[in-house]
């Protein structure tokens, strides 16, 4: 029986794996696959993820019963009660079937974190685990950004184009190598800086070990980071240092290691920048450091202030929100078009879809999951188990991350979305729950009959 629960646990992680690998590499499979047969040839493979979480929502349901702590619970209701909402406003709106994927979009990732929480790893294997897996996709990923960079592919360049001339988007740079903002694998440079910036967050916690092989992807992560060019990231990279090394039980060890590495990453582009820039025509990383010194001229951030000064006024006259599916891939499903809405940052546009019933429920859901990662992490803390409080800070960080991203982009959607539920579910798992909440524990989803208990 215990083998049989082990091969099965095993058999779920594999497949959360799979999952997470495609959510990283999808978008360059579609280009791939849209520069042999045309833009937007392959718009179909931005279901197949969340067919993908279907495949796993079921594989958990069949399992058994999912027992979870009341905290998930309570997060997931509020949650997938929220966007429930929302996605009938997008559909009495006749948003159709892009009401329907952003709904998904958000809510899909839900099953992650019950998987993660409704089972018994122990905190550090499991915690330790999933940020290994997660640092060398990042690693991946960074290998092929600095090559993306140096030299373009022709189905990425091609990308770059189409995009800049189909949706107007300039956000990837230029189609030439030296001049692109690297974005790898994913679809453009913010998300693939935000994964990146969760990987190197998650993993804070190996600074203290000095483990070579694990600074070294973390460094390959740091400079594909810089080369995103995407300043939102590094501000909610910074926070996270700062949330970590307030919260970890190693903090000065972990901040001298980190400092260290921070220098040579510093001495790699002093010493690299002025050739880049005899081969990009200008110093863009310089440059987009240097716009921090006057952000009065900053053209993106008074034009976010200013939307986002317009979105409350709007608010105000469409208190219950426009609804799910009005801005992003999913009005792309319906609409091609140039018509369709660009909300920079993710609390705007939740602002906009969500009106002021939802959007309560999504700041009230981040706010909770940071209040129980901090529970758990005073629990942690208090039994001076400096393992579990490394890896909860780490958690912690991450999450307030996410927030600070939230202002520039959708952080909490999609792949963000996936390693949002991944910090929830394992700081809630029913192993690290005090006795007073494992005896008030819930059951999310009833047994599911399968042939074998029936006979």
């Amino acid at each position: 029986m215990t083998n049989h629960t082990n091969l099965k646990s095993r058999a779920m992680w594999w497949y959360c794996s799979a999952i997470l690998v495609f959510w990283v590499v999808y978008p360059e499979i579609r280009r791939l696959l849209d520069w042999r047969a045309g833009f937007h040839a392959s718009q179909i493979l931005d279901i197949v993820p969340l067919l993908g979480m279907a495949i796993f929502a079921l594989a958990l349901t069949f399992r058994g019963p999912i027992v979870v702590s009341p905290r998930i619970v309570l997060l997931s209701w509020i949650w997938i009660g929220s966007f429930v909402y929302a996605g009938v406003i997008g559909l009495l709106l006749g948003h159709g079937s892009s009401s329907l994927y952003d709904f998904l979009q958000f809510v899909a990732p839900v099953v992650i974190a019950l998987w993660l929480a409704s089972g018994t790893h122990a905190l550090a294997h499991a915690f330790e685990r999933l940020s290994t897996l997660i640092l060398w996709i990042a690693v991946a990923v960074s290998i092929y950004g600095i090559f993306q960079f140096a030299a373009l592919p022709p189905w990425d360049a091609a990308w770059v184009r189409d995009v800049a001339t189909i949706r107007h988007m300039v956000t990837n740079g230029g189609s030439q190598p030296f001049e692109v903002r690297v974005f790898s694998v994913l679809n453009s440079a913010g998300p693939c800086a935000s994964f990146l910036a969760v990987a190197i967050a998650l993993n804070l916690y190996r600074l203290k070990d000095k483990q070579v092989v694990a600074l070294v992807g973390m460094a390959l992560c740091v400079v594909t980071l810089m080369l995103t060019l995407e300043r939102s990231a590094w501000i909610s990279l910074a926070v996270a240092i700062a949330v970590y090394l307030l919260f970890s039980p190693n903090a000065w060890r972990t901040a001298s290691v980190g400092l260290a590495c921070g220098i040579s990453v510093a001495a790699f582009f002093w010493l690299t920048s002025p050739w880049v820039a005899s081969h990009a025509g200008q110093n863009s990383i310089a440059e987009r450091f240097g716009t921090f010194s006057h952000l009065d001229r900053d053209s993106s951030l008074n034009a976010r202030v200013a939307s986002t000064t317009d979105l409350l006024s709007d608010g105000i006259t469409y208190p219950m929100g426009e609804g799910l599916g009005i801005i992003g891939a999913a009005a792309q499903l319906t609409s091609f078009t140039e018509s369709i809405n660009a909300i920079d940052g993710g609390l705007q546009a939740r602002f906009a879809e969500m009106g002021f019933a939802g959007f309560i429920g999504y700041i009230a859901t981040l706010l909770l999951a940071l209040t129980f990662v901090l529970a758990r992490w005073r629990q942690a803390r208090r039994s001076g188990n400096h393992t579990e409080c490394a890896a909860f800070a780490a958690l912690l960080a991450v999450q307030i991350m996410l927030i600070v991203l939230d202002f520039s982009i959708d952080s909490h959607t999609g792949l963000l979305g996936v390693l949002f539920w991944l910090t929830v579910g394992i700081s809630l798992s029913r192993q690290n729950a005090p006795a007073k909440e494992i005896a008030g524990e819930a059951t999310f989803i009833r047994h599911v009959p399968t042939l074998a208990s029936v006979g």
